[in-house]
């Protein structure tokens, strides 16, 4: 059991990990996008047709993956007020609850995202001339991304239901705290 958790919570850092760069790629490439567009748009009074395109895909895929990156950090916006102030096991199984409601929400967003990408396999965007399949595929991936990431929390807040501490930190990799600084 331990040698699973151990497993499954070094694909859950990793694929944080690259997230977290691919994220911060994306994020940029939408600011050079957009001030790009501003650039020609006001100072040579010629708008560039194709970067609004790329934004509009890049924000796309930036929104799933950014909120992956927030959901093992749970910096999801949440009313906490009233769980605080209950004992710690019941704040365990109400996490677990909400996090099982997420999981059905995420299964469903996975599926409707990937029957869109499909769907967008016959469609072109108008001036990057490539497939909606590419806009939209970036949903599944992110939300498989927040699927792994809740299984991780549940798998913390599970073991924390019967210990004090949550066991899970005893697995993470030793270079966990380098790396993420």
């Amino acid at each position: 059991m331990f040698k699973f958790i151990r497993a499954f919570n070094q694909i859950a850092y990793w694929i944080d990990w690259v997230n977290k760069y691919f994220s911060f790629g994306l994020l940029v490439a939408v600011f050079l996008c957009i001030m790009l567009q501003v650039f020609c748009n006001y100072v040579l009074s010629n708008a560039l047709s194709w970067t609004q395109e790329l934004s509009r895909i890049l924000l796309v895929w930036l929104t799933f993956f950014g909120a992956a990156l927030v959901t093992r950090r749970k910096m999801h916006i949440g009313l906490t007020m009233l769980v605080e102030k209950t004992p710690r096991r019941i704040q365990n199984i109400v996490m677990i609850l909400g996090y099982i409601v997420t999981i059905l929400f995420i299964g469903a967003t996975i599926i409707h995202g990937w029957s869109l990408s499909l769907f967008g396999t016959s469609q072109t965007l108008t001036y990057l001339n490539v497939s909606y399949f590419w806009c939209y595929v970036g949903i599944p991936i992110g939300a498989t991304c927040i699927l792994l990431q809740i299984l991780y929390l549940i798998l913390n807040e599970g073991f924390s239901f019967f210990r004090k501490e949550e066991l899970i930190k005893e697995f993470e990799p030793d270079f966990m705290n380098i790396i993420d600084s």
